[in-house]
């Protein structure tokens, strides 16, 4: 009985690295990006194109539904690995948004009067904090639901965006 107990602990410390680790690595993809994007010289004009950024849109939705998935799978149970899982989508899913918007703020700003605001809407839901003493403060699957509806939306009107950037 000792030793199951042991175990069941040992396992927790490995779920709680791993978690660790997957959190440190969101943020340094979130450095890296932010350390070229600033440091290049000459942007692309065509990384900003309504394709490749309606492209950027469905990858995003791909891993809320994921998410959804994960969440309603793992509800209640408990689980590290759900938490683990759970943590790693919403960063990416925050990461994700987080580039999403800063590349399209290298658009004309008169065509983004309606994106802007919905995106931040979703910023503040998926940029979780790591820091916070709220037991469960993951998305909710109403909230993942309502973040399909919106990146839905955000698509469309990306895609009705001009080919132009500027």
């Amino acid at each position: 009985m000792a030793q199951e107990s042991d175990s069941s602990d040992g396992q927790d410390v490995r779920y709680f690295w791993g978690a660790a680790r997957i959190l440190a690595l969101g943020t340094l993809q979130r450095l890296l990006y932010n350390r070229k994007r600033y440091d290049q010289d000459v942007i692309e004009e065509q990384e900003f194109a309504p394709e490749i950024l309606s492209e950027r849109t469905d990858e995003i939705m791909l891993d809320v539904m994921a998410y959804r998935n994960v969440r309603s799978a793992f509800s209640g149970s408990g689980n590290p690995a759900h938490a683990s899982a759970s943590l790693l989508l919403v960063q990416r899913i925050g990461n994700q948004l987080y580039t999403l918007h800063h590349d399209l703020l290298e658009r004309d700003a008169a065509e983004l009067v309606t994106i802007i605001p919905i995106l931040d809407e979703e910023l503040r839901i998926w940029n979780n904090d790591p820091h916070s003493d709220a037991p469960d403060d993951t998305p909710s699957a109403s909230e993942a639901d309502s973040t399909l509806k919106n990146l839905y939306r955000i698509q469309e009107l990306i895609e009705s965006l001009p080919g132009r950037t500027y």
